[in-house]
C-alpha cells in the first residue's frame, strides 16, 4: 500500500522542523582566526563615529522603574550629551561631558553638578555607572573589550553565532557575533561586576548597520542579576553627523546652585 500524498507531505514538514537551518557565512566562509574577527569588529565600530537621536529608555530597578524620553548626542571616543525630556519634550535634566569634565543640571532642584568625568559622576543621570567612553561605545552599538586578554573563537551553533571568549586574570568576557554579517549581537562579563548587553533590531542607514534596540542588565561577578535592567529604543537616529563641540560642555544657568564633585561623586565643601 502506497502512502498518500498527505502523509508524505506531513512527514516532510516534521522532518524539516526537526532539522535546523544551516548556518550561513559571509563571502570569506567560516572564520577561525580570533584576531582577525576582532579586527573586523574594530573596523565595523570605526564606521560609526557619532550619533544624534531621541530614544525611549525603560528602566527597572529596586529604586526606580519607568520610561522616559532621552535626547542623545555621542561622539567617539568619550564625548556625550544627554537630555531627559518630560511629556512635553522639555528637558528636565541635562548632562554633558567631553571625556574630561562633567556637568549635570537638574531643573527640579535648580542644581548644577560639576566635576571630573568619572563613572560615579556620569552615573548620576545614567541608570548604570559607566565611564564616558564606555557609555559612548554602548550607545554606538559597541562595548569596550578586555585588554591584553587571551582570546578563543568558537562556533556557537545553538546561538547561531561566533562566540569570542576573552580571558584575563579570572575575568571572562564573551561576545557573540553574527556569522554572516559579523554584527556584534550580545556580550556578557563574568568574574567581576559588569553588564550583559544585547543589540537587536538592526537596520541599515547609509552604509551603517545599527541596532535600534539595546538591552542592558547589570550583573554580579557570578552572573546573577544585580537589580538594574535597561532597554533603550532609538527613534530616527542620525549617524556620523557633525556635532557642535559646545554640546559637550555644560555651563550653569543663572541662579543655579553649584555643587562640586570629586572623582568618587562626593560633594566637595
Amino acid at each position: 500500500m502506497r502512502p498518500s500524498r498527505l502523509v508524505l507531505a506531513t512527514l516532510a514538514v516534521l522532518l524539516a522542523a526537526g532539522c535546523p537551518r544551516p548556518l550561513r557565512f559571509g563571502p570569506e566562509g567560516e572564520l577561525t582566526d580570533p584576531a582577525y574577527l576582532l579586527r573586523r569588529l574594530d573596523a565595523s565600530s570605526a564606521r560609526t563615529r557619532s550619533l544624534k537621536a531621541e530614544a525611549r529608555v525603560s528602566v527597572k530597578s529596586a529604586s526606580q522603574s519607568g520610561t522616559v524620553s532621552e535626547f542623545i548626542a555621542a561622539l567617539r571616543p568619550a564625548s556625550l550629551h544627554l537630555e531627559t525630556l518630560n511629556f512635553f519634550g522639555k528637558p528636565v535634566a541635562a548632562l554633558a561631558t567631553d571625556g574630561t569634565r562633567f556637568g549635570l543640571y537638574v531643573e527640579e532642584s535648580a542644581t548644577f553638578y560639576s566635576g571630573p568625568a568619572t563613572a560615579a559622576n556620569v552615573g548620576r543621570l545614567l541608570p548604570v555607572a559607566l565611564e564616558p567612553a564606555e557609555a559612548v561605545a554602548l550607545l554606538l552599538g559597541d562595548v569596550p573589550r578586555l585588554a591584553e586578554a587571551e582570546v578563543r573563537l568558537e562556533l556557537d551553533r545553538e546561538a547561531r553565532a561566533y562566540r569570542l571568549t576573552l580571558t584575563r586574570s579570572g575575568v571572562v568576557q564573551r561576545l557573540w557575533v553574527g556569522t554572516e554579517d559579523l554584527r556584534l549581537l550580545r556580550t556578557e562579563l563574568r568574574g567581576m561586576p559588569g553588564l550583559d548587553v544585547s543589540f537587536e533590531d538592526f537596520q541599515a542607514f547609509e552604509g551603517v548597520v545599527f541596532p535600534m534596540s539595546i538591552r542592558v542588565k547589570a550583573v554580579r561577578a557570578d552572573g546573577s542579576a544585580a537589580g538594574t535592567e535597561v532597554e533603550l529604543r532609538y527613534k530616527e537616529p542620525e549617524h556620523n553627523v557633525a556635532l557642535d563641540p559646545g554640546l559637550f560642555v555644560l555651563e550653569p544657568p543663572p541662579g543655579a546652585r553649584i555643587v562640586l564633585l570629586d572623582e568618587a561623586g562626593n560633594e566637595l565643601p
